[in-house]
Protein backbone atom coordinates (compact mmCIF):
# COMPACT_ATOMS: atom_id res chain seq x y z
CA UNK A 1 0.00 0.00 0.00
CA UNK A 2 3.21 2.61 0.94
CA UNK A 3 4.29 1.36 -2.21
CA UNK A 4 1.65 2.19 -4.33
CA UNK A 5 1.00 5.65 -2.58
CA UNK A 6 4.59 6.31 -3.62
CA UNK A 7 4.33 5.39 -7.05
CA UNK A 8 0.79 7.48 -7.46
CA UNK A 9 3.14 10.65 -6.45
CA UNK A 10 6.71 10.04 -7.05
CA UNK A 11 8.35 9.47 -10.41
CA UNK A 12 9.23 5.77 -10.32
CA UNK A 13 13.24 6.61 -12.32
CA UNK A 14 14.20 9.92 -10.83
CA UNK A 15 12.38 9.54 -7.11
CA UNK A 16 11.26 13.01 -7.63
CA UNK A 17 7.11 14.80 -7.44
CA UNK A 18 5.27 13.50 -10.36
CA UNK A 19 2.69 15.52 -12.83
CA UNK A 20 0.13 14.57 -10.26
CA UNK A 21 1.77 15.87 -7.16
CA UNK A 22 3.34 19.14 -8.86
CA UNK A 23 0.14 19.89 -9.96
CA UNK A 24 -1.28 19.85 -6.38
CA UNK A 25 1.37 20.86 -5.00
CA UNK A 26 1.38 23.49 -7.52
CA UNK A 27 -2.44 24.36 -6.33
CA UNK A 28 -1.23 24.65 -2.73
CA UNK A 29 1.52 27.24 -3.19
CA UNK A 30 -0.46 29.31 -5.09
CA UNK A 31 -3.40 29.27 -2.58
CA UNK A 32 -0.74 29.76 0.28
CA UNK A 33 0.53 32.84 -1.79
CA UNK A 34 -2.90 34.45 -2.58
CA UNK A 35 -3.28 34.32 1.39
CA UNK A 36 0.02 35.95 2.22
CA UNK A 37 0.06 38.72 -0.38
CA UNK A 38 3.39 36.84 -1.69
CA UNK A 39 4.52 35.61 -5.04
CA UNK A 40 5.33 31.96 -7.00
CA UNK A 41 7.78 30.58 -9.09
CA UNK A 42 7.60 28.22 -11.87
CA UNK A 43 10.17 27.32 -14.02
CA UNK A 44 10.08 24.35 -16.85
CA UNK A 45 12.85 22.99 -17.73
CA UNK A 46 14.10 20.51 -20.89
CA UNK A 47 17.04 18.70 -21.13
CA UNK A 48 17.99 19.56 -25.07
CA UNK A 49 18.74 17.37 -27.18
CA UNK A 50 18.26 14.44 -25.10
CA UNK A 51 17.26 12.32 -27.98
CA UNK A 52 21.07 12.35 -28.85
CA UNK A 53 21.99 11.34 -25.94
CA UNK A 54 19.85 7.89 -26.08
CA UNK A 55 21.03 7.33 -29.70
CA UNK A 56 24.54 7.69 -29.33
CA UNK A 57 24.50 5.80 -25.63
CA UNK A 58 21.25 4.28 -24.86
CA UNK A 59 18.59 4.48 -22.66
CA UNK A 60 19.85 3.12 -20.07
CA UNK A 61 22.88 5.35 -20.09
CA UNK A 62 19.86 8.30 -21.01
CA UNK A 63 17.39 6.99 -17.52
CA UNK A 64 21.26 7.39 -15.68
CA UNK A 65 21.29 11.21 -16.74
CA UNK A 66 18.22 11.60 -15.89
CA UNK A 67 18.62 10.89 -12.83
CA UNK A 68 21.67 12.49 -12.09
CA UNK A 69 19.98 15.52 -13.74
CA UNK A 70 17.12 15.21 -10.88
CA UNK A 71 20.04 15.12 -8.33
CA UNK A 72 21.70 18.12 -9.39
CA UNK A 73 18.88 19.96 -9.56
CA UNK A 74 17.31 19.02 -6.20
CA UNK A 75 21.15 19.84 -4.90
CA UNK A 76 20.82 23.13 -6.16
CA UNK A 77 17.61 23.92 -4.38
CA UNK A 78 15.99 25.02 -1.08
CA UNK A 79 14.29 21.89 0.56
CA UNK A 80 10.96 23.85 0.37
CA UNK A 81 11.01 23.91 -3.32
CA UNK A 82 9.37 21.20 -5.15
CA UNK A 83 11.28 19.64 -7.90
CA UNK A 84 9.24 17.48 -10.20
CA UNK A 85 9.48 15.32 -13.51
CA UNK A 86 6.80 16.21 -15.57
CA UNK A 87 7.63 13.20 -18.22
CA UNK A 88 10.92 12.35 -20.44
CA UNK A 89 13.61 15.10 -20.46
CA UNK A 90 11.23 17.61 -18.88
CA UNK A 91 11.04 18.93 -15.15
CA UNK A 92 9.39 21.72 -13.68
CA UNK A 93 10.64 23.79 -10.18
CA UNK A 94 7.90 25.70 -7.87
CA UNK A 95 10.05 28.20 -6.19
CA UNK A 96 7.25 29.87 -2.90
CA UNK A 97 8.12 33.28 -1.50
CA UNK A 98 9.79 35.00 -5.10
CA UNK A 99 10.08 38.55 -4.45
CA UNK A 100 10.98 39.30 -7.85
CA UNK A 101 11.63 38.13 -11.23
CA UNK A 102 15.25 38.66 -10.85
CA UNK A 103 15.49 36.40 -8.40
CA UNK A 104 13.78 33.64 -10.55
CA UNK A 105 16.20 34.60 -13.16
CA UNK A 106 18.86 34.21 -10.82
CA UNK A 107 17.83 30.81 -9.54
CA UNK A 108 17.11 29.58 -13.35
CA UNK A 109 20.99 30.63 -13.66
CA UNK A 110 21.94 28.76 -11.19
CA UNK A 111 20.13 25.79 -12.17
CA UNK A 112 21.55 26.03 -16.01
CA UNK A 113 25.17 26.78 -14.83
CA UNK A 114 25.00 23.31 -12.74
CA UNK A 115 23.85 21.23 -15.32
CA UNK A 116 26.43 22.02 -17.62
CA UNK A 117 29.14 20.88 -15.48
CA UNK A 118 29.96 17.14 -17.00
CA UNK A 119 27.90 14.19 -15.93
CA UNK A 120 30.01 11.08 -15.75
CA UNK A 121 28.37 7.80 -16.52
CA UNK A 122 29.31 4.83 -17.46
CA UNK A 123 32.62 6.11 -18.75
CA UNK A 124 31.29 8.60 -20.53
CA UNK A 125 31.72 12.35 -20.01
CA UNK A 126 28.23 13.67 -21.26
CA UNK A 127 27.48 17.18 -21.52
CA UNK A 128 24.32 18.83 -21.63
CA UNK A 129 22.19 22.03 -21.35
CA UNK A 130 18.68 23.50 -21.15
CA UNK A 131 16.23 25.56 -22.14
CA UNK A 132 14.41 27.02 -19.45
CA UNK A 133 10.63 28.69 -18.99
CA UNK A 134 9.97 30.69 -16.29
CA UNK A 135 6.98 32.36 -14.58
CA UNK A 136 5.78 34.53 -11.21
CA UNK A 137 2.48 34.79 -9.95
CA UNK A 138 1.10 38.05 -9.75
CA UNK A 139 -1.75 39.61 -7.53
CA UNK A 140 -4.19 39.46 -10.69
CA UNK A 141 -3.88 35.67 -11.11
CA UNK A 142 -3.07 33.00 -8.85
CA UNK A 143 -4.45 30.57 -11.48
CA UNK A 144 -2.23 27.20 -11.23
CA UNK A 145 -4.12 26.37 -15.10
CA UNK A 146 -2.67 29.67 -16.65
CA UNK A 147 0.77 29.72 -14.84
CA UNK A 148 1.47 26.45 -16.23
CA UNK A 149 0.07 27.28 -19.88
CA UNK A 150 2.67 31.06 -19.41
CA UNK A 151 5.48 29.29 -18.21
CA UNK A 152 5.44 26.42 -21.39
CA UNK A 153 4.89 29.47 -23.70
CA UNK A 154 8.10 30.78 -22.08
CA UNK A 155 10.13 27.46 -22.24
CA UNK A 156 9.11 27.40 -26.39
CA UNK A 157 10.03 30.60 -26.78
CA UNK A 158 13.67 29.76 -25.21
CA UNK A 159 13.83 26.57 -27.26
CA UNK A 160 12.84 28.90 -30.45
CA UNK A 161 15.66 30.84 -29.05
CA UNK A 162 18.57 28.21 -30.27
CA UNK A 163 18.14 26.35 -26.69
CA UNK A 164 20.87 26.83 -23.78
CA UNK A 165 18.80 30.09 -22.69
CA UNK A 166 16.11 31.14 -20.41
CA UNK A 167 13.14 32.68 -21.33
CA UNK A 168 10.48 34.79 -19.08
CA UNK A 169 6.90 34.85 -19.60
CA UNK A 170 5.90 38.23 -20.85
CA UNK A 171 2.43 39.33 -22.25
CA UNK A 172 3.34 39.07 -26.10
CA UNK A 173 4.50 35.41 -25.99
CA UNK A 174 0.40 34.90 -26.35
CA UNK A 175 -0.50 36.52 -29.44
CA UNK A 176 2.86 35.49 -31.05
CA UNK A 177 2.26 32.01 -30.54
CA UNK A 178 -1.44 32.11 -31.60
CA UNK A 179 -0.47 33.88 -34.93
CA UNK A 180 1.96 30.90 -35.70
CA UNK A 181 -0.32 28.43 -35.23
CA UNK A 182 -2.48 30.32 -37.43
CA UNK A 183 -0.24 30.59 -40.25
CA UNK A 184 1.14 27.00 -39.77
CA UNK A 185 -2.53 26.02 -40.52
CA UNK A 186 -2.69 28.42 -43.59
CA UNK A 187 0.35 27.14 -44.72
CA UNK A 188 -0.64 23.54 -44.12
CA UNK A 189 -4.14 23.84 -46.47
CA UNK A 190 -2.40 26.32 -48.72
CA UNK A 191 -0.05 23.10 -49.71
CA UNK A 192 -3.18 20.74 -49.79
CA UNK A 193 -4.06 22.92 -52.69
CA UNK A 194 -1.14 23.73 -54.33
CA UNK A 195 -1.00 27.69 -53.42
Amino acid sequence: ELSLRRLSHFDPLTGLANRGLFQDRLEQSLMQASRNSTNVGLLFIDVDRFRVVNDLYGHSLGDQLLVACARRLAGNLRRSDTVARLGGNSFAVILDGVRNVGVLTSVASKISDALKQPFRIDGHEIFVTVSIGLDISCEASHDPGQMVRRTELALHQAKRDGRNACQVYTAHHAPMDKIRVGLESALHHAMERDE
